[in-house]
Protein backbone atom coordinates (compact mmCIF):
# COMPACT_ATOMS: atom_id res chain seq x y z
CA UNK A 1 0.00 0.00 0.00
CA UNK A 2 0.91 3.65 -0.19
CA UNK A 3 2.55 5.00 2.95
CA UNK A 4 0.72 7.68 4.88
CA UNK A 5 2.38 11.06 5.09
CA UNK A 6 4.02 11.32 8.50
CA UNK A 7 4.11 14.53 10.51
CA UNK A 8 7.56 16.05 10.94
CA UNK A 9 9.76 14.68 13.72
CA UNK A 10 8.76 15.91 17.14
CA UNK A 11 5.50 17.47 15.93
CA UNK A 12 2.04 16.73 17.21
CA UNK A 13 -0.05 14.26 15.30
CA UNK A 14 -3.13 15.59 13.55
CA UNK A 15 -5.71 14.19 15.96
CA UNK A 16 -8.30 16.47 17.49
CA UNK A 17 -7.46 16.70 21.20
CA UNK A 18 -10.03 15.49 23.68
CA UNK A 19 -10.80 17.21 26.95
CA UNK A 20 -8.07 17.12 29.55
CA UNK A 21 -8.49 14.56 32.34
CA UNK A 22 -10.00 16.37 35.32
CA UNK A 23 -8.30 14.27 37.97
CA UNK A 24 -4.94 13.07 39.20
CA UNK A 25 -3.84 9.60 40.17
CA UNK A 26 -0.58 7.67 40.47
CA UNK A 27 -0.31 7.21 36.73
CA UNK A 28 -1.29 10.64 35.40
CA UNK A 29 1.38 13.26 34.87
CA UNK A 30 0.37 16.91 34.70
CA UNK A 31 1.02 18.26 31.19
CA UNK A 32 3.54 21.11 31.21
CA UNK A 33 4.05 23.89 28.70
CA UNK A 34 6.15 21.40 26.72
CA UNK A 35 3.01 19.54 25.80
CA UNK A 36 0.13 21.42 24.21
CA UNK A 37 -2.45 18.68 24.56
CA UNK A 38 -3.05 15.82 26.96
CA UNK A 39 -4.33 13.81 23.98
CA UNK A 40 -1.58 13.97 21.38
CA UNK A 41 1.13 11.89 19.82
CA UNK A 42 4.60 12.64 18.49
CA UNK A 43 6.71 11.26 15.63
CA UNK A 44 10.41 11.09 16.54
CA UNK A 45 13.43 9.94 14.48
CA UNK A 46 14.94 6.60 15.55
CA UNK A 47 18.60 5.65 15.46
CA UNK A 48 19.58 3.07 12.83
CA UNK A 49 23.03 1.83 13.76
CA UNK A 50 23.03 -1.99 13.85
CA UNK A 51 25.85 -4.06 15.27
CA UNK A 52 28.26 -6.19 13.29
CA UNK A 53 26.47 -8.49 10.89
CA UNK A 54 23.12 -6.82 11.57
CA UNK A 55 23.04 -7.85 15.24
CA UNK A 56 21.45 -5.66 17.92
CA UNK A 57 23.65 -2.70 18.81
CA UNK A 58 22.84 -2.69 22.50
CA UNK A 59 24.64 -2.21 25.79
CA UNK A 60 23.58 -2.97 29.35
CA UNK A 61 24.61 -0.95 32.38
CA UNK A 62 23.83 -0.17 35.99
CA UNK A 63 22.74 3.34 36.92
CA UNK A 64 22.04 5.05 40.22
CA UNK A 65 20.08 8.32 40.44
CA UNK A 66 21.62 11.20 42.38
CA UNK A 67 19.25 10.72 45.30
CA UNK A 68 19.62 9.92 48.97
CA UNK A 69 18.86 6.23 49.67
CA UNK A 70 18.60 5.74 45.94
CA UNK A 71 17.44 2.69 44.08
CA UNK A 72 19.55 0.76 41.59
CA UNK A 73 18.57 1.06 37.96
CA UNK A 74 19.39 -1.37 35.18
CA UNK A 75 19.12 -0.12 31.65
CA UNK A 76 19.78 -1.02 28.06
CA UNK A 77 20.58 1.41 25.24
CA UNK A 78 19.59 0.09 21.81
CA UNK A 79 20.92 1.93 18.75
CA UNK A 80 19.15 -0.30 16.22
CA UNK A 81 15.51 -0.19 17.42
CA UNK A 82 13.80 -0.52 14.01
CA UNK A 83 14.93 -4.10 13.55
CA UNK A 84 15.62 -5.24 17.12
CA UNK A 85 12.88 -3.85 19.39
CA UNK A 86 9.85 -6.13 19.79
CA UNK A 87 6.63 -6.33 21.80
CA UNK A 88 5.60 -9.87 22.80
CA UNK A 89 3.28 -11.70 25.17
CA UNK A 90 2.23 -15.30 25.88
CA UNK A 91 -1.11 -14.91 24.13
CA UNK A 92 0.07 -12.49 21.44
CA UNK A 93 1.67 -14.95 19.01
CA UNK A 94 -0.57 -17.91 19.79
CA UNK A 95 -3.99 -16.28 19.99
CA UNK A 96 -3.36 -12.86 18.38
CA UNK A 97 -4.76 -11.13 21.43
CA UNK A 98 -3.54 -9.84 24.77
CA UNK A 99 -5.48 -10.54 27.95
CA UNK A 100 -4.92 -11.10 31.66
CA UNK A 101 -5.69 -14.79 31.56
CA UNK A 102 -2.48 -15.70 29.75
CA UNK A 103 0.64 -14.45 31.51
CA UNK A 104 4.22 -15.58 32.20
CA UNK A 105 7.29 -14.25 33.99
CA UNK A 106 9.67 -12.05 32.01
CA UNK A 107 12.54 -14.57 31.94
CA UNK A 108 10.35 -17.31 30.48
CA UNK A 109 8.96 -14.98 27.83
CA UNK A 110 12.46 -13.74 27.00
CA UNK A 111 13.76 -17.27 26.50
CA UNK A 112 10.74 -18.28 24.41
CA UNK A 113 11.26 -15.31 22.09
CA UNK A 114 15.06 -15.40 21.94
CA UNK A 115 15.49 -12.00 23.59
CA UNK A 116 18.93 -10.68 24.43
CA UNK A 117 17.25 -8.30 26.86
CA UNK A 118 13.66 -7.90 28.05
CA UNK A 119 11.50 -5.99 30.52
CA UNK A 120 7.89 -6.21 31.57
CA UNK A 121 5.76 -3.78 29.58
CA UNK A 122 2.06 -2.90 29.59
CA UNK A 123 -0.38 -2.84 32.52
CA UNK A 124 -2.99 -5.59 32.52
CA UNK A 125 -5.99 -6.90 34.40
CA UNK A 126 -5.93 -10.17 36.31
CA UNK A 127 -9.37 -10.87 34.85
CA UNK A 128 -8.89 -13.69 32.33
CA UNK A 129 -11.29 -12.02 29.89
CA UNK A 130 -9.95 -8.47 30.23
CA UNK A 131 -7.86 -7.17 27.34
CA UNK A 132 -4.55 -5.44 27.97
CA UNK A 133 -4.71 -1.68 28.20
CA UNK A 134 -4.28 0.32 25.02
CA UNK A 135 -3.60 -0.74 21.43
CA UNK A 136 -0.88 -3.34 20.85
CA UNK A 137 1.20 -4.14 17.75
CA UNK A 138 3.68 -7.03 17.61
CA UNK A 139 6.05 -7.56 14.66
CA UNK A 140 3.76 -5.68 12.31
CA UNK A 141 0.55 -7.44 13.41
CA UNK A 142 -2.19 -5.41 15.10
CA UNK A 143 -3.17 -7.38 18.20
CA UNK A 144 -5.48 -4.82 19.81
CA UNK A 145 -6.79 -1.73 18.03
CA UNK A 146 -8.76 0.15 20.64
CA UNK A 147 -8.33 1.33 24.19
CA UNK A 148 -9.69 -1.48 26.36
CA UNK A 149 -9.53 0.34 29.69
CA UNK A 150 -11.33 3.59 30.56
CA UNK A 151 -8.13 5.15 31.91
CA UNK A 152 -7.95 8.70 30.51
CA UNK A 153 -4.21 8.90 30.07
CA UNK A 154 -2.60 5.73 28.78
CA UNK A 155 0.47 6.70 26.76
CA UNK A 156 2.33 4.45 24.35
CA UNK A 157 5.67 3.95 22.62
CA UNK A 158 5.99 2.26 19.27
CA UNK A 159 8.00 2.25 16.07
CA UNK A 160 7.00 2.42 12.41
CA UNK A 161 7.94 -0.24 9.87
CA UNK A 162 11.23 0.39 8.09
CA UNK A 163 9.51 0.94 4.73
CA UNK A 164 7.60 3.94 6.11
CA UNK A 165 10.54 5.56 7.82
CA UNK A 166 11.22 3.60 10.99
CA UNK A 167 10.40 6.54 13.29
CA UNK A 168 9.16 6.25 16.86
CA UNK A 169 5.59 7.18 17.73
CA UNK A 170 4.98 8.28 21.33
CA UNK A 171 1.85 9.63 22.97
CA UNK A 172 -1.75 9.07 23.96
CA UNK A 173 -3.24 5.62 23.32
CA UNK A 174 -6.60 6.92 22.12
CA UNK A 175 -4.98 9.42 19.75
CA UNK A 176 -2.67 6.76 18.30
CA UNK A 177 -5.50 4.23 17.90
CA UNK A 178 -7.51 6.82 15.94
CA UNK A 179 -4.56 8.13 13.91
CA UNK A 180 -4.77 5.62 11.07
CA UNK A 181 -1.14 4.67 11.63
CA UNK A 182 -1.60 1.28 13.32
CA UNK A 183 -1.21 -0.72 10.06
CA UNK A 184 2.14 1.01 9.47
CA UNK A 185 3.58 0.25 12.89
CA UNK A 186 6.05 -2.55 13.52
CA UNK A 187 5.70 -2.50 17.32
CA UNK A 188 3.53 -0.67 19.86
CA UNK A 189 3.08 -1.04 23.59
CA UNK A 190 1.13 1.17 25.97
CA UNK A 191 1.90 2.16 29.54
CA UNK A 192 0.50 4.69 31.95
CA UNK A 193 1.71 8.22 31.28
CA UNK A 194 4.44 10.28 29.69
CA UNK A 195 7.33 11.19 31.97
CA UNK A 196 9.45 13.30 29.63
CA UNK A 197 8.42 15.35 26.58
CA UNK A 198 10.99 17.15 24.42
CA UNK A 199 13.54 16.86 27.22
CA UNK A 200 11.21 18.31 29.88
CA UNK A 201 10.17 16.24 32.91
CA UNK A 202 6.43 16.26 33.60
CA UNK A 203 4.97 16.65 37.08
CA UNK A 204 2.86 14.20 39.11
CA UNK A 205 0.80 14.77 42.26
CA UNK A 206 1.61 11.26 43.44
CA UNK A 207 4.12 10.56 46.22
CA UNK A 208 4.01 6.76 45.91
CA UNK A 209 7.47 5.15 46.00
CA UNK A 210 7.71 1.99 43.92
CA UNK A 211 9.80 0.06 41.40
CA UNK A 212 9.55 1.57 37.91
CA UNK A 213 9.75 0.39 34.30
CA UNK A 214 10.46 3.11 31.74
CA UNK A 215 10.99 3.11 27.98
CA UNK A 216 12.37 6.24 26.40
CA UNK A 217 14.33 7.80 23.55
CA UNK A 218 17.52 9.83 23.86
CA UNK A 219 18.72 12.67 21.65
CA UNK A 220 20.45 10.24 19.25
CA UNK A 221 17.23 8.28 18.67
CA UNK A 222 18.37 5.27 20.70
CA UNK A 223 15.75 3.31 22.64
CA UNK A 224 16.46 3.18 26.37
CA UNK A 225 14.78 0.64 28.65
CA UNK A 226 15.07 1.12 32.41
CA UNK A 227 14.00 -0.90 35.43
CA UNK A 228 14.50 0.74 38.84
CA UNK A 229 14.10 -1.80 41.62
CA UNK A 230 12.40 -1.48 44.99
CA UNK A 231 9.38 -2.68 46.96
CA UNK A 232 6.07 -0.93 47.46
CA UNK A 233 5.49 -2.34 50.95
CA UNK A 234 9.03 -1.41 51.99
CA UNK A 235 8.61 2.07 50.50
CA UNK A 236 11.68 1.73 48.27
CA UNK A 237 12.12 2.67 44.67
CA UNK A 238 11.21 6.01 43.09
CA UNK A 239 8.29 8.42 42.93
CA UNK A 240 7.07 9.38 39.48
CA UNK A 241 8.62 12.83 39.89
CA UNK A 242 11.98 11.31 40.81
CA UNK A 243 11.73 8.96 37.85
CA UNK A 244 10.90 11.78 35.43
CA UNK A 245 13.65 14.04 36.80
CA UNK A 246 16.25 11.25 36.58
CA UNK A 247 15.15 10.37 33.05
CA UNK A 248 15.36 13.97 31.80
CA UNK A 249 18.39 15.35 33.66
CA UNK A 250 21.70 15.86 31.86
CA UNK A 251 23.59 14.14 34.68
CA UNK A 252 21.03 11.33 34.68
CA UNK A 253 19.66 9.38 31.71
CA UNK A 254 19.28 12.52 29.56
CA UNK A 255 16.21 11.26 27.69
CA UNK A 256 14.22 13.44 25.33
CA UNK A 257 11.10 11.27 25.63
CA UNK A 258 10.01 8.72 28.23
CA UNK A 259 6.90 6.69 29.08
CA UNK A 260 6.04 5.15 32.45
CA UNK A 261 5.10 1.50 31.91
CA UNK A 262 3.78 -1.03 34.42
CA UNK A 263 5.80 -0.76 37.62
CA UNK A 264 5.61 -2.04 41.18
CA UNK A 265 5.85 -5.81 41.47
CA UNK A 266 5.75 -6.19 37.67
CA UNK A 267 9.07 -4.38 37.12
CA UNK A 268 11.64 -6.90 35.88
CA UNK A 269 14.81 -6.70 33.77
CA UNK A 270 16.36 -9.60 31.86
CA UNK A 271 19.85 -9.53 30.29
CA UNK A 272 20.89 -12.85 28.77
CA UNK A 273 24.70 -12.46 29.06
CA UNK A 274 24.37 -12.22 32.85
CA UNK A 275 22.42 -15.48 33.12
CA UNK A 276 20.10 -17.19 30.65
CA UNK A 277 17.23 -17.84 33.04
CA UNK A 278 17.48 -15.31 35.87
CA UNK A 279 16.29 -11.71 36.19
CA UNK A 280 18.66 -8.88 36.99
CA UNK A 281 18.52 -7.48 40.50
CA UNK A 282 15.58 -8.27 42.74
CA UNK A 283 12.08 -8.00 41.23
CA UNK A 284 9.46 -7.93 43.98
CA UNK A 285 6.55 -9.70 42.33
CA UNK A 286 4.44 -9.81 45.50
CA UNK A 287 5.27 -6.15 46.33
CA UNK A 288 7.15 -7.34 49.43
CA UNK A 289 10.98 -7.06 49.65
CA UNK A 290 11.44 -10.69 48.59
CA UNK A 291 12.92 -11.53 45.19
CA UNK A 292 10.29 -13.15 42.98
CA UNK A 293 8.93 -12.54 39.50
CA UNK A 294 5.33 -11.64 38.72
CA UNK A 295 3.62 -13.16 35.70
CA UNK A 296 2.94 -10.39 33.17
CA UNK A 297 0.97 -10.12 29.94
CA UNK A 298 3.55 -8.41 27.71
CA UNK A 299 7.26 -7.70 27.47
CA UNK A 300 9.63 -5.44 25.60
CA UNK A 301 12.21 -7.61 23.85
CA UNK A 302 15.55 -6.73 22.29
CA UNK A 303 16.65 -9.44 19.93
Amino acid sequence: GVALLLPGPGRLGSVTPGSKANRFDENIMEPSSARTSAYSYYIIPAADDPGQGGTPNVKFQLAVPNLRDATTGRLTILRSPVDHFHVYGPSVKEHKRCHGGKRAVVTDQALTNGCLSATNLSPFSYDADALCEGPLVSDGTIITEGVAAPRPRNDCLGIFKREVGGHFIIGNALAISRSGYLPQLQQLGCGFGLLVVNGTALYSMSSLIAPRTVLGVDSSGALVTLVAEGSETANTGLTLNQTAAWAASEDGLHLEWAVNFDGGGSSTMFWAPNGPDVPQGCPTGNDNPVCTQRQVATISCIG
